[in-house]
Order: C-alpha cells, then structure tokens, then sequence
C-alpha cells in the first residue's frame, strides 16, 4: 500500500504500522510504501520502505496543478511506477485516497503493464463536495474523470463508512464497509480502569487549565485541521449559549477561497458573536498536548458540515471523554449505543448548544463499557480481518 507523509514518531506512522502489524498476522505479506523525506532514500524499516520522487515530476506537478488541483499526481505516478519495475510478484496494490493518490498509481500501473489488482480507499475530499465550503475534488473536471476512471478500474473498493458506501455505489464494484483503525494505544487507553482514566483527566485537566490560564469551569474541545467543511464556525456560533463555557480550537488553519485563512476568519466570528474572549485559536499543537487535550476536555466536538469518518471521536472515547458529532459525520453511523456521544443534525448550532449543555450539566450519562466497545470497533484486528476478506475478493 502506499501513503505518504509516514514518519517515524508520528500518530499517522502508529496508525499505519498496528494495520500493516495486523494484515500480517493473517497471512498476506504487506509492504508499507511512503514518500521519502527530504529526498532521502533511508533503508527500509518495520515493512516500510521509502520511494523517491523525482524533481522533473514535482515540476510537471506544479505545472499541471491548475488542471489536476493538486501537486502530488505525477510524482505518485512516477514513484510507484518505478516501484512496479522492480517487483515481480506483486498480486495486489492497496490505496487509500482515490485522488489524486489513487489515480496517480492507477497511471503508474497503465505505463508499466502491471495487470494484479487494485483496492481503492477513498477518504474524503476525493468523493464529498461542499460547495459553499471550497471542498471536494469533485467540483472539477480532471480530478473528477481522474477519481471515476481508478474507481472503476479497482477489483474492489473499501467504505470507511456507510456514507462513503452510499456516494461510490453507482460505480458498480464490489465493495464493503470497514472504517478507518486508531492505533493500539488508543484502544489499550479505551480498556483502562475508571479510576485510571478519571485520574488521569484531572491531571490533565489542572495541567491545561494552568497553562493556557482558562478561567471558566466547562472545557470544549475542537481538535483537526481547520477548514471550512469541517464546520468549526458553526461552533463557535454555539458558544453564544454557552456563557460558562471556554472553546479550545486546535489544529493547523488552511486558507481557503471565500474565506481567507481560516484561523483568522474564526476569530472574526468570535467577535461578531461575542465570544472572542472564550474561544482560544490554538494552532497546530504537538501530539503529547493533543492527548492532554482530549484527556482535559469535558466534551470533544466534530461539527463537520460533510465528513467520511473521523478519528477523533475514537480518541475521545478512549480518554474517557464524550464527544458531539454531526449526522453527515461517517462515524456518526458508528455510535450505535447511548453513553458514548451525543448525534446533532449539521450546521445548526442551537441543537449543538443543546447537546453540549446535555453534557456540561450533567444529566446525559456516560457509559465506560459502551465507549470500550464503541473504540474496540476500530481497532487494527477488527479492521484488518474484513479488509483481507476483501482482498482476496478482489484476486478471486
């Protein structure tokens, strides 16, 4: 399989390593590829090896990017082309993100002849578009042929959740539903005592409060990368609500047409509903605050206007903390018993106050043992066994 941007010491790089760990284990041989850093081609490690892409491919990228909308189709192309020269006995190419990583390795794989098969994943942007969001692939002609010609052509394709499943049916391959693993820790974080979990929020708690001096009782978190689809200022219109509530807003801000940078288009919001002074931009934040975070928070909330599935519900559940999610979240279909979060229709922040003020006043319960099985349901084992099924699907 191949996805770049896997490094050593990363949440991403523990995600992917417990998946590659747990296929294995059943049998088939898997090789992790990513891109190489910096240029570098370093020996492989823990079944990952690194490929190389060249600088002509990153130009012809950069060229072609007002076409193809991305800077990254060419050089996959041409990094797994390279990779397909060399291996022999290749039965089957595994890739999450249709596009433009998907394509990419689908124009690698017409270039060198290779006939095994391909499994496609698609993530998100490649298949949803929001409109008023600036999202999608989708809303453009090359990279919307491109995303429909490497569906078409995979053996089988794999649903990170029902809503993916719903948007890819009209391409008519098999297909099945298997969401998106966390790592190990995560799911070992999930199976600790209460009194293990409770101890470790209020340290948590006491240390996030001290450092970022927050004043007010009740902690909301908002934790991913900050981009319009993911609704982040509907929350904030929430807040007005939620006057004994302070919001904590982590994670890198993109810039996107219609909206500028979009840190900075939140804070306007903030202002405009008078709660600049409870809702804290926090930027990207390393991975150790992150689980501080989540560990502190009294509730975790994903507002996503449109969204496949989403990892942070998981890793809120594992540290004990509830989380509100929106229906057009792919997780959302996932949250099957009471106790673990709470369900809110998109883009309306009265039912995301109401939910949160359910939380924060304490007459909605959770349930330890439902939020266990809630995050067991997308652990590597229990991923990786339908995900095999559907491999050999796929060479049958």
């Amino acid at each position: 399989m191949y996805m770049p941007g896997l490094r050593p010491g990363s949440m991403s790089w523990s995600i992917y390593q417990d998946f590659a760990s747990a296929v294995r284990a059943l049998g088939p041989e898997l090789t992790v590829l990513t891109d190489a850093p910096d240029g570098s081609v370093p020996s492989a490690h823990q079944g990952t090896r690194y490929l190389r892409t060249s600088p002509s491919a990153r130009l012809l990228d950069g060229l072609a990017a007002p076409l193809t909308r991305c800077r990254s189709l060419l050089s996959t192309s041409q990094a797994v082309r390279n990779y397909l020269c060399q291996q022999h006995d290749l039965d089957l190419f595994y890739c999450e993100i249709a596009y433009p990583l998907g394509a990419g390795i689908n124009l690698a794989r017409r270039r060198t002849g290779w006939n095994g098969a391909t499994v496609v994943c698609p993530m998100g942007e490649d298949i949803l578009v929001v409109d008023d969001a600036g999202y999608g692939f989708g809303r453009y002609p090359v990279p919307r042929r491109a995303r429909d010609w490497t569906l078409r052509s995979a053996a089988a394709i794999r649903c990170i959740s029902p809503m993916v499943q719903e948007r890819i049916a009209a391409f008519g391959r098999a297909s099945a539903v298997v969401p998106l693993n966390v790592a190990n820790v995560t799911v070992e974080a999930a199976g600790r005592s209460a009194e293990a979990i409770a101890s470790e929020r209020r340290s948590a708690r006491a240390s996030l409060r001290s450092r970022l001096e927050l004043n007010r009782e009740a902690l909301i978190l908002s934790l991913g990368r900050l981009h319009p689809f993911k609704g982040v200022h509907v929350l904030v219109d929430a807040m007005a609500g939620l006057p004994d509530a302070e919001l904590l807003i982590a994670g890198p801000s993109l810039s996107v047409r219609g909206y500028g940078d979009y840190a900075d288009f939140l804070r306007h919001r903030a202002r405009q509903q008078g709660v600049a002074d409870r809702v804290h931009l926090l930027g990207a934040v390393p991975h150790v605050e992150v689980i501080e975070m989540l560990s502190a928070a009294d509730v975790v909330v994903v507002p996503s206007l449109l969204e496949s599935l989403n990892r942070v519900c998981m890793e809120a559940a594992a540290a004990g903390t509830p989380f509100v999610v929106t229906e057009t979240t792919g997780v959302s279909a996932f949250v099957t018993e009471d106790g673990v979060g709470i369900v809110v229709p998109p883009r309306d922040p009265d039912a995301i106050a109401a939910a949160l003020s359910t939380i924060l006043d304490h007459s909605w319960t959770p349930d330890r043992a439902a939020a266990q099985r809630f995050v067991a349901r997308f652990s590597a084992g229990a991923v990786a066994a339908p995900l095999v099924e559907l491999f050999e699907e796929a060479l049958s």
